[in-house]
């Protein structure tokens, strides 16, 4: 099997086209633009819809981390914990700071937000394409411990003038 970008290109491109969040994202940026607004009754039921929305993802990520042994699956965890939470936020300073040429607030609040951990809906991509679920879930569960950590390092790098 040869490598294509094309065709690379072409399964992202129609594999985001038909993601029901990325869809359900677009569809509400364009009401929002609209200035249309929802009735009372359809509006509280989707506020309603939306404070469940991440407890119900924090319950299934906990089922999830009691479901998978980690076993196997430190090496991947790992990566993706140390991409997160290190080569993310480089990645955002050098950007913010080099190419965008950012106001120091600004970059400091852009590495601060790279700096958070791996998101619920990380663990939700994982699930739903099967893949590396383990090493997400793990990523997940353990890189909010470990965002403690670099966050405060990254908040005393910032008050100490190297970001």
């Amino acid at each position: 099997a040869t490598f294509s970008i094309t065709d690379t290109a072409k399964t992202l491109v129609k594999m985001l086209a038909t993601n029901a969040i990325i869809l359900a994202l677009l569809a509400g940026g364009l009401w929002r633009l609209s200035g249309l607004g929802l009735h009372v009754v359809p509006d509280k039921m989707l506020a309603m819809l939306s404070d469940a929305g991440v407890p119900t993802a924090l319950v299934a990520l906990g089922v999830s981390l009691a479901a998978y042994s980690l076993r196997g699956s430190w090496g991947g965890m790992f990566a993706l914990i140390g991409l997160k939470m290190l080569a993310m936020p480089l990645f955002v300073f050098l950007i913010a700071r080099h190419a965008v040429t950012l106001p120091p607030l600004w970059i400091k609040i852009a590495v601060l937000f790279a700096a958070m951990p791996t998101g619920a809906n990380a663990f939700l991509f994982a699930q739903k394409n099967d893949e590396a679920v383990p090493a997400v879930t793990g990523a997940v569960a353990l890189g909010t411990g470990f965002a403690a950590v670099t966050a405060s390092i990254l908040l005393w790098l910032m008050d100490a003038g190297y970001v």
